[in-house]
């Protein structure tokens, strides 16, 4: 029959699909014209052709699985490699950003350096100034003393300059009363002082004139 021609061109083709299958059968010239061995024969092959086609199917099913699988895989992995070059380009920005962070940093620190530098040289030049503000405040307080006991002495002054004019002015009044006084006394002595000068001068004349006599 047809069944046992295919399989005995399976057999004698020696498929083997397991390794636990036989090779194909040597038949004698007796089992060549036994049916009912023959039939046997292709009974059990169809029944292991079918058992084959079945695993055939399971195979192909898995091989599609394992093709769908290694397809996704593809897929995943050229995913997966263009977030590889995503992330190694966001690498790259990110090792210039950090570059540019850190160059950044060093202009930051150099100017923090300046300005704690400056900022000592400030600390310094207030510290000169609180102390000269300290002297100039000494000296204020000094000037200060000295200029209260100034007001006292100038007061003080005012007070004895005042009792100076008072005798000043005192001492003009009876210096003017005591010159018209004066005065008075000097006329009245100039009119005796004439009077004497007349009388000596009468006097003189007289004597004169009673010497030529003599």
């Amino acid at each position: 029959t047809a069944s046992v021609a295919v399989a005995l061109s399976v057999i004698g083709a020696g498929l083997v699909v397991n390794t636990n299958e036989v090779s194909a059968l040597v038949l004698t010239r007796n089992q060549k014209t036994d049916l009912n061995f023959l039939n046997e024969l292709a009974e059990k092959n169809d029944l292991e052709i079918h058992k084959l086609n079945l695993r055939n199917g399971k195979l192909m099913g898995e091989k599609q699985a394992v093709e769908h699988e290694a397809e996704q895989a593809k897929q995943k992995n050229g995913t997966l490699e263009t977030e590889k070059n995503r992330l190694t380009t966001q690498n790259e920005e990110l090792k210039n950003e950090v570059a540019e962070k850190e160059k950044n940093n060093k202009t930051l620190q150099t100017q923090n350096e300046d300005l704690t530098h400056e900022n000592g040289q400030l600390k310094a030049e207030n510290k000169d100034y609180e102390a000269e503000n300290g002297r100039l405040e000494s000296d204020n307080r000094r000037l200060e003393g000295k200029n209260k006991d100034l007001e006292g002495k100038n007061k003080d002054l005012g007070g004895d300059l005042k009792v100076l004019k008072d005798a000043f002015d005192k001492t003009i009044s009876e210096n003017i009363k005591s010159s018209d006084k004066y005065k008075k006394e000097i006329g009245d002595l100039k009119s005796v002082n004439e009077g004497l000068t007349k009388a000596l001068d009468k006097t003189i004349s007289e004597n004169i004139k009673s010497s030529d006599r003599y």
